[in-house]
């Protein structure tokens, strides 16, 4: 191969606004706004304990999207904003390390969970530590576990109408994740109990799924003994059994338990042609090495296609607002929507969907019968 024609190292950086208010002396004045920018303390050479924009490399497999995304997790837990590709960058000298051309992003994020998510992203660490110092001897409990996180804002209640709806199903039906995309709209599942389902949680004869664990991203602390400052060297996709209330089994609709026995027939395929294929038997996972796809990758789908199909931006939780919606609309007891959501409480409910109980005017009109699953019952 010609000299000319290297392979250069490919990053993406991310450039995330937010408003503050400012402090006035003058209590009948109303707060200054200040244009803030998000920055992190880099953590290796180059320019190591230097703020710097958050950035990473992108991985072979990787898309651009799910490298912004997994950055923001990991560096700022931040994650379902909405982005904008804003700029490449490909000075030969930009970098010292290599030639290095990086992509950028640009977002804007609320202050308050900006101070949340670190909050509690240093409760997450803080707790790792202390488990290690548990299982080593040095300490005789965790005093991290007695204590609570910072309490989440009320989540904004994002949702698609009957045609946004209907067109995104329908271009997703082409796609790898139209089945999980079902599964959010008519089951009502979170991201990481669709990404945990396996082939043996369906039961075929009876169109059941029973949800018995989650996928979620965990973060790894460095093995290093003599380090003052505990960082976390890599982020790995960890299998964990959902909370107490969220082990439930739901009666599938007619089109999904067909796409599910499609998926598994696919799954088969993949299984024989491919020569690195793993056999963990997931319902979402790569068709190359078989292994269960990234949550995040789930996020980056919606993010890019959204837009290119004319409807709004969702993340894969408004789908599950959705599928409360429905059952709203249909008038399915408050105690029912609780268990089928799998939330500890009706009261939980209640309090994320009092504002669309108030106003059912505003509650999407249920969508054509094309798509019409039966009342679910949870067993």
């Amino acid at each position: 191969m010609k000299e000319e024609f290297f392979k250069p190292s490919v990053t993406v950086d991310t450039i995330i606004f937010t408003v503050r208010d400012l402090n006035v002396d003058n209590y009948r004045k109303l707060p200054e706004k200040k244009f803030q920018v998000l920055l992190v303390k880099r953590a290796g050479e180059p320019y190591k304990d230097k703020w710097s924009l958050p950035g990473t490399f992108v991985g072979k497999e990787e898309r651009f999207e799910e490298a912004v995304n997994r950055c923001l997790q990991e560096k700022a837990n931040i994650k379902d904003i909405y982005l904008e590709q804003l700029y490449s960058w490909g000075d030969p000298q930009r970098d010292p390390r290599e030639r290095i051309i990086s992509t950028s992003y640009m977002g804007l994020v609320d202050t308050g969970d900006i101070q949340i998510k670190a909050g509690n992203k240093c409760r997450e660490v803080l707790n790792l530590a202390m488990k290690d110092a548990l299982s080593d001897g040095f300490i005789s409990y965790n005093p991290v576990e007695g204590t609570k996180q910072y309490k989440k804002k009320k989540p904004k209640i994002k949702i698609l109408n009957k045609e946004q709806l209907k067109k995104l199903l329908l271009f997703a039906q082409f796609d790898n994740w139209y089945l999980e995309i079902l599964l959010g709209v008519f089951c009502g599942l979170r991201k990481g109990e669709i990404m945990g389902l396996k082939f043996q949680d369906f039961d075929k004869e009876k169109s059941i799924i029973r949800i018995r664990r989650q996928l979620v991203i965990d973060p790894i602390l460095a093995a290093n003994p003599n380090a003052v400052n505990v960082k976390v060297e890599k982020y790995v996709l960890t299998e964990k059994p959902p909370k107490k209330n969220s082990y439930r089994n739901l009666r599938v609709p007619k089109i999904i338990a067909e796409e599910l026995i499609n998926r598994e027939a696919e799954y088969e395929v993949y299984k024989k042609v491919k020569t690195d294929f793993e056999e963990l038997d997931y319902i979402s996972f790569n068709r190359d090495t078989g292994k269960p796809q990234i949550p995040n990758s789930f996020n980056s789908y919606l993010q890019r296609q959204c837009p290119k199909n004319a409807i709004p931006t969702i993340s894969v939780h408004a789908l599950r607002h959705m599928f409360a919606t429905i059952l709203i609309e249909r008038t399915v007891p408050l105690i029912k929507i609780a268990a089928l959501m799998g939330h500890d409480s009706p009261h939980t409910t209640f309090e994320i969907y009092c504002d669309i109980m108030d106003e059912r005017e505003k509650i999407l009109a249920f969508i054509n019968n094309t798509f019409t699953p039966e009342i679910l019952e949870v067993h």
